[in-house]
């Protein structure tokens, strides 16, 4: 994914192989790429955003 995320994908998958339970930030930086502090709306970010990271952890199971 082509965001700023607090985890890489290999900590990602690290994590699924010790059945970790992995939660969601819901910090539009975090979830929108592109998007800036003080200066994006933040009603540019949508629970779509947040559902396309979901879905991009869920891929390495």
């Amino acid at each position: 994914m082509d965001a700023d995320r607090q985890l890489t994908d290999e900590q990602i998958k690290a994590l699924i192989e010790r059945g970790a339970v992995i939660g969601c930030a819901f910090d539009n930086w975090m979830i929108k790429p592109g998007w800036t502090i003080g200066v994006s709306d933040p009603k540019t970010t949508s629970v779509e955003d947040i559902a396309n990271h979901t879905d991009h952890i869920c891929q390495w199971r």
